[in-house]
């Protein structure tokens, strides 16, 4: 009888111990699809924070981006500082033979190139204005994409 009970008891714990084996396996096995899953998250978080960082660095090259540069020469007819919220000097240059009219940006940056485009004005001289034209137009920097950048008085 001795015997017998060692050989249930040594079963049980054998039953015993392959239950604690299968759990630990079972336990082990969603450990390391929740690490999976964990993991692929973190991946993918980290994918759209890079893909998002780049569509920003993107856009603000491309918007600094110059997309021509030349000049134009003309008579100033007008220029007013205009914007709700964002004041900019906007103006409006007349050239060609049938006074057609072409309107640009001054920087708050250049005032002295606003300066010289309001005597060139007052005194109705013609003017050559330099500019970078632009891809796309920010309130800060004017409502039109042509920003004037020098200003030459001519006689």
């Amino acid at each position: 009888m001795a015997t017998d009970k060692n050989k249930s008891s040594k079963e049980k714990t054998k039953d015993v111990n392959l239950e604690d084996d299968m759990t630990k396996k079972e336990v082990t096995f969603k450990d390391k699809v929740s690490s999976g899953v964990k993991t692929a998250k973190k991946v993918t978080i980290r994918i759209i924070i890079a893909a998002i960082i780049l569509a920003i660095g993107g856009f603000a090259i491309y918007a600094n981006m110059n997309y021509s540069e030349g000049d134009r020469v003309g008579k100033v007819v007008k220029v007013s500082k205009r914007g709700v919220f964002f004041k900019t000097w906007e103006g409006q240059l007349s050239y060609g033979d049938n006074k057609e009219m072409w309107e640009f940006s001054i920087p708050n940056s250049q005032e002295q190139v606003r300066i010289n485009i309001d005597d060139a004005s007052e005194n109705n001289k013609r003017v050559k204005l330099y500019y970078k034209e632009k891809y796309i137009t920010f309130p800060w920097r004017g409502d039109t994409k042509y920003i004037v950048y020098k200003v030459e008085v001519l006689k």
